[in-house]
């Protein structure tokens, strides 16, 4: 743990609230360093706490999350990367997040 000035400004080095923050390795930290959307960020949240946090109730939430991904990939709502091409997935994605068309002049200036 950092102190002073240096602890209020790593939030890896400050616990805000409860106790879970002793691992060394953070879950937002996995999280940035993946890429990784939001469901996929809470079912790996809640594998990587249930043995130390709230155990069955852990594992249940992450089956939760899960099926809610597996249902936004069988209706096509997230991409299957799979299925899709590299332009396909990155099309997609600057649609979901950014609300810009492939035809568009933001996303022709994004692909610059």
């Amino acid at each position: 743990m950092g102190s002073g000035a240096d602890a209020r400004n790593n939030p890896n080095d400050r616990q805000v609230g409860g106790d879970h923050y002793k691992s060394a390795t953070q879950h937002w930290d996995l999280a940035i360093e993946h890429k990784w959307d939001y469901l996929q960020g809470q079912v790996i949240k809640y594998m990587m706490r249930w043995k130390k946090k709230n155990g069955l109730q852990d594992l249940e939430k992450a089956q939760h999350f899960l099926e809610k991904y597996i249902e936004a990939v069988r209706t096509g709502k997230i991409p299957d990367p799979t299925k899709s091409s590299p332009q396909e997935l990155y099309e997609d994605n600057m649609k979901r997040c950014y609300g810009l068309a492939p035809e568009s002049k933001a996303y022709l200036a994004s692909t610059i």
